[in-house]
């Protein structure tokens, strides 16, 4: 039986998620939980979880096979003024998931691949999730998340903690269906050593404009 966070708390589910996943609870030294880290054996990766000031966020990271960034974020009323004004928003195909998000990317051919797949959208849809974005490695990522400096890192932002089990797996899901989508086209490397380190691209005249990435 699942822990509910209405009955035991947030703390208690989150541990019991850990327990299943085989990974581990971070506390701190009065016990609370801080982070979690899930191993993910079928990409030979970790994800880590942890609270934020405004919900949750979960990231993982991987070696890249080339310079591939993304933000999709919330769409606004105040950012159709900005899409006139050079704000880039891609088109992905999927009307509610074009109707949420502002979609930016450096390579949006790759990006329209990789939301190609209608479930995957669908999923992030049902999950309400506030933010989606891979960036390069850079020096004030969070360092509980251990990114090495060769690699670049998926982040899921919720704007509400994840209280309950489903979410938390919902988000194994998510970035685990979108690691294999990465795979399949050509993002992710096969190991570290493999790949020089990369800095995001100079994206010129089609160049993003986005909040998180700075640029």
């Amino acid at each position: 039986m699942k822990l509910h966070s209405n009955i035991f708390g947030w703390e208690c589910v989150w541990e019991e998620f850990a327990a299943e996943k085989s990974g581990e609870a971070v506390l701190d030294q009065d016990g609370h939980v801080t982070m979690l880290r899930i191993p993910m054996p079928e990409h030979d990766a970790t994800m880590f979880i942890t609270p934020t000031s405004h919900g949750s966020a979960a990231a993982v990271h991987y070696s890249p096979a080339g310079n591939f960034v993304m933000h999709l974020f919330v769409k606004k009323l105040i950012h159709k003024l900005e899409k006139a004004f050079g704000l880039q928003d891609l088109t992905i195909g999927d009307k509610s998931f074009d109707g949420r998000f502002v979609s930016q990317s450096n390579l949006p051919d790759k990006l329209k691949e990789i939301f190609g797949d209608a479930s995957l959208c669908q999923a992030i849809l049902s999950e309400g999730v506030a933010e989606l974005s891979i960036i390069p490695y850079y020096a004030g990522i969070d360092e509980r998340w251990a990114v090495p400096s060769d690699h670049d890192v998926v982040i899921y932002c919720q704007d509400a903690l994840m209280e309950k089990f489903d979410q938390l797996n919902a988000s194994f899901e998510i970035l685990s269906r979108l690691l294999t989508k990465l795979k399949d086209c050509g993002i992710v490397g096969s190991t570290a050593a493999d790949v020089p380190e990369m800095a995001v691209p100079a994206l010129g005249h089609g160049r993003l404009h986005s909040p998180l990435l700075g640029i």
